[in-house]
């Protein structure tokens, strides 16, 4: 599962483990029962989960199916499943083990979606949460130019005291409304889910913009995304704690126990991003071809790189 996502990253084994997953299969998989439960609803899959949480673990159980455990302090993770029931760990488990992997490395994960600006070596950060149009939002504009990093995940790292980001690439899941807003997008099979969407792979859209693999870009604004607008395109400096605390809402997780150190740490790193940037609030419009060269213009001025600064 992990190829078919990150097939342009994989590389060749290596001596060096800087942290470890052992997966089992178990016909009767069980939480133990000293870890204290602290949440309990369904992830943003639509999967039932429990929550259990230490200082330095965290455990979710899925009932049916089995339980994923990610220890921070020792470096590494388990998934203990029943026989054949390991898909349902795909999306959340799997990412907090993907983000948890990454950390020990200096990089952190993001929900946002990235791109690079044209002409430029920089990128833009553009953060919403779920159902917000981070998907249609990132399509138009690297049909119009960007050059597409990624729709939803992100990872961010300081590197010599500067941001840089790169994109997580997964299918890109695209909703009815979006395949009607960007026709250009092509049929698609009429495999549409009960919330109207469907995972397309970013193979599929080579006829669209520019898809490679590309390296860790330079962040040059975090963009957080607002409510459409009937009108024309809107994009405008906002309050670095407003953005911080939307991001925060969105990544950084809170128990009844209150928030572990891996969480204060994400809120640190969050922090340091939006205080270190130039934020901004982009209302998207109702004409989506025009999105890219407003976008890129704001940018260039941002820079003091346009012809009337």
């Amino acid at each position: 599962m992990l190829a078919d996502g990150c097939h342009w990253f994989l590389s060749g084994a290596s001596d060096a483990r800087g942290f470890s997953l052992s997966i089992e299969e178990d016909e009767r998989p069980r939480v133990p029962e000293a870890f204290p439960h602290t949440w309990s609803g369904r992830l943003i899959e639509g999967t039932a989960a429990n929550l259990y949480e230490t200082e330095d673990t965290w455990t979710v159980e899925l009932p049916g199916y089995g339980h994923a455990t990610i220890n921070y302090a020792e470096k590494q993770a388990s998934i203990i499943a029943r026989p054949g029931g390991f898909d349902a760990f795909m999306y959340t488990p799997l990412s907090a083990i993907v983000e948890a992997t990454l950390s020990t490395q200096g990089q952190r994960v993001l929900h946002a979606a990235c791109l690079g600006v044209p002409n430029t070596p920089g990128s833009i950060l553009l953060c919403a949460p779920s159902g917000f149009g981070k998907t249609t939002t990132s399509l138009a504009l690297a049909h119009g130019g960007f050059i597409f990093m990624a729709d939803d995940t992100s990872a961010v790292l300081k590197d010599d005291g500067h941001w840089k980001v790169w994109g997580i690439p997964n299918r890109i899941k695209v909703h009815r409304r979006t395949a009607e807003l960007l026709p250009w997008i092509g049929d698609l099979p009429d495999n549409w889910n009960a919330e109207d969407e469907q995972g397309v792979h970013i193979d599929d859209l080579r006829h669209a913009f520019q898809v490679r693999k590309h390296p860790p870009r330079p962040v040059h604004a975090v963009v957080m995304l607002g409510e459409r607008t009937d009108d024309s395109h809107q994009i405008n400096p906002v309050s670095r704690a407003e953005a911080l605390l939307q991001i925060a809402q969105d990544n950084v997780s809170n128990s009844p126990t209150g928030v572990k150190p891996w969480s204060q740490s994400q809120f640190s790193v969050y922090a340091d991003l939006v205080r270190s940037n130039p934020v901004l609030q982009l209302r998207v419009g109702s004409d989506l071809t025009t999105l890219a060269p407003m976008l890129e213009q704001a940018l260039a001025r941002l820079s003091g790189t346009d012809e009337g600064q």
